[in-house]
Order: C-alpha cells, then sequence, then structure tokens
C-alpha cells in the first residue's frame, strides 16, 4: 500500500510539473517566438511598371521584345534599347561608324536581340555577320559570319527557334533571288538547296525545326524541315497570306479579296492538309498589318487581335476584350501594345482589357 501511494505521489508531482513547464512555454517563450515582425524590403511598395517614354522625334523601326519588356529602335542610324519596366535607354548597340546595320529581331521567347549587320572581318572581307545582344546584361557576342556581301544584298528578317536553337537568314539581291541560311545549335551553318526567286513572308515554328515560308513569283508556300521541301496546299496561294504561328504549332492564314484586305482566316496544324483546317470569317475587312495572332504558350495561344487605328483600340476577337491606346500605333505583341503620342512612346499591357 505504501508503495502506492509513493507511486501516486510521484505521478502527481510530475504531472504538476509538466503542467508547470507548459505554462511557462505558453506564457513566455511562446508569446516571445509568435511576434511577428516585418523587414522593410517586405512593406514597401514596388515600383509600377514605366508606361511613358520619352523618345528621340527620328526614331524609327521599332520591334517589341517577347514579354514587352525592351523595345528596340533605330535613331541616326544605329540601334538603341529602351527598358518599358524603368526607361533606361541603352544608345548605339553597335557603335562603329564601319559597320551597318541591316536588320534586327527579337528571339521568340527570350529578351535577346539579333542582329544582322554588314561588316569588314578579320581578312578585310565584307560580310554579312550575325550579332546577339543581351539588353539585361548589356553585353554582345558574335553568332556566325553568314556569307560574303555583295552591293545591293539585303536582310529583311531573322526568323529564330528559340527552343530547337535554330535560327535562318535569308539574305536577297534588292529583295530578289534570296538564299536561306540555317544555323544550328552547334552554330554551325549551312544553305538551303533552293533560291527563293522573290521571298515573301518567313516564319519558324518555336518549338521545332521547321520553316515555313513564300515565294512570291511562284505564288506558293513552302514547309522545310528535316532537308525535305514540301508545299503547302492552299486553295488559292495567291490570295493567302500567312498571320503567325503559333508556340502550340498552329499555322494561321489570311484569305484575301479584291482589294488584298483579309476577310477570313484559317488555321491549322502544318502536317495537316488545309482542307481540313478550320475558318473563322472576320467582322469586317481588315488590312493586314491591323492583325496579329498571339503567339502564347497555352493558354491565348492563336487569339486573333484586330488592330484600329481610327480609333485607337486593339480589340481580341477570341474573348472580346478590348484595350484602349493614345496617338499613332506603333506595333504590338502578346503582352503590349505600343503608340507614339508627340514623341512621347506609351506602353500598354494587352491585359489591361474590358470586355
Amino acid at each position: 500500500m505504501k508503495i502506492f501511494k509513493r507511486v501516486l505521489v510521484w505521478a502527481m508531482l510530475s504531472l504538476m510539473l509538466q503542467s508547470m513547464v507548459l505554462l511557462y512555454f505558453e506564457k513566455i517563450i511562446f508569446v516571445e517566438t509568435t511576434k511577428i515582425t516585418y523587414r522593410k524590403e517586405d512593406t514597401e511598395e514596388k515600383p509600377e511598371k514605366v508606361t511613358e517614354v520619352t523618345m528621340p522625334e527620328e526614331a524609327e523601326d521599332f520591334e517589341l521584345s517577347y514579354d514587352g519588356k525592351f523595345v528596340a529602335y533605330m535613331s541616326n542610324g544605329k540601334i538603341n534599347v529602351v527598358n518599358t519596366t524603368t526607361g533606361k535607354k541603352s544608345y548605339g548597340i553597335v557603335d562603329d561608324k564601319n559597320i551597318s546595320i541591316l536588320c534586327y529581331d527579337w528571339q521568340t521567347d527570350k529578351n535577346i536581340l539579333l542582329i544582322a549587320e554588314k561588316r569588314y572581318n578579320d581578312n578585310g572581307t565584307e560580310v554579312i555577320n550575325i550579332i546577339a545582344h543581351n539588353p539585361s546584361s548589356n553585353t554582345t557576342r558574335e553568332v556566325h559570319e553568314v556569307c560574303n556581301y555583295k552591293e545591293g544584298m539585303l536582310v529583311e528578317n531573322i526568323a529564330n527557334s528559340t527552343k530547337s536553337s535554330v535560327t535562318y537568314v535569308p539574305v536577297s539581291r534588292g529583295g530578289n533571288n534570296a538564299t536561306i541560311y540555317r544555323i544550328d545549335i552547334n552554330d554551325d551553318i549551312e544553305k538551303l538547296d533552293d533560291r527563293v526567286a522573290s521571298l515573301g513572308c518567313i516564319n519558324v515554328f518555336y518549338a521545332k525545326d521547321a520553316l515555313i515560308y513564300e515565294d512570291r513569283i511562284k505564288q506558293q508556300y513552302y514547309r522545310y524541315s528535316n532537308d525535305q521541301m514540301t508545299i503547302i496546299d492552299f486553295d488559292n496561294p495567291a490570295k493567302t497570306t500567312i498571320l503567325g504561328l503559333t508556340n502550340n504549332g498552329v499555322i494561321y492564314a489570311g484569305i484575301k479579296n479584291s482589294e488584298d484586305k483579309i476577310t477570313e482566316i484559317i488555321y491549322g496544324e502544318d502536317k495537316v492538309s488545309t482542307k481540313e483546317w478550320e475558318k473563322t470569317t472576320l467582322p469586317e475587312p481588315k488590312e493586314i498589318s491591323d492583325l496579329y495572332i498571339v503567339k502564347g504558350d497555352n493558354s491565348g495561344s492563336g487569339d486573333i487581335l484586330v488592330n484600329n487605328k481610327l480609333e485607337g483600340k486593339v480589340t481580341n476577337l477570341t474573348t472580346n476584350e478590348v484595350v484602349e491606346y493614345e496617338g499613332k500605333f506603333i506595333a504590338m505583341n502578346d503582352s503590349i501594345v505600343c503608340s507614339l503620342n508627340d514623341s512621347i512612346l506609351k506602353i500598354k499591357s494587352l491585359k489591361s482589357t474590358k470586355k
């Protein structure tokens, strides 16, 4: 019996001791440790995105990066880049009087500006050369020397497939007799076997090495992939124009009326016969320059954006959302619409919409 009493006493003492310890932690320790303190940077508001940037009067040839963070433009023969988030400008990306700029285009999903330039190489030969400029780090690297330059040569665009790391550079003589050069992931260069009599639009898919281009004299569209060239079977190629390629592998083409305005849009995968493509009719005929196809990733791919210059607004025909802008329309992409109003570049997010 005495042993039982002793055990009971010790058990009660143990429970009392545990209760006192728990009470201490609850009233003293836990109160101190659960107080929340905020660092200064957590409570400070982040700077708002710049929506207006003062531009020189001679600014021209605006090109928007894929996410709208950067805008490249020409001024006094030099390429400049402005950061639309901070308003900071980088002047004279290629600052050499012996180098001429032929063309520049942004990569599909990276803020890297590809530039085709005419310059003299180390051997003293005048060549067409490709460089890549990163405005975030303000660095430039050599990509590849394309070919020797001859009087009258043009590079009107650079088609880049970021995911497959392939770049196509079309070089023509005054717009005719074009040769298309292909630069692969290893920086090896080759040229397509067939020359293009008169190169029209040229596009490349984001996620696969497949080139789509137009021969205006032959009035045909071609698909080039894995060293094979095939004709895209449009019913009337002369009245068809490629509007854009989406990142999920769909071609969008416009059907033109007698005034060369787009009245219908057909779309489908490049390997599928165009007879199986879907079709949408526009509410009214539109200029080709007023239409933009959202490249997208998953959501939004293939949305049709229509610009109305007179009313200063962009309408998404797929979602019926509208974005209004001020001044002269400059360009738009998946993310933003840019306009110029009294030398002020105005940037408006295409997500700032209303129905």
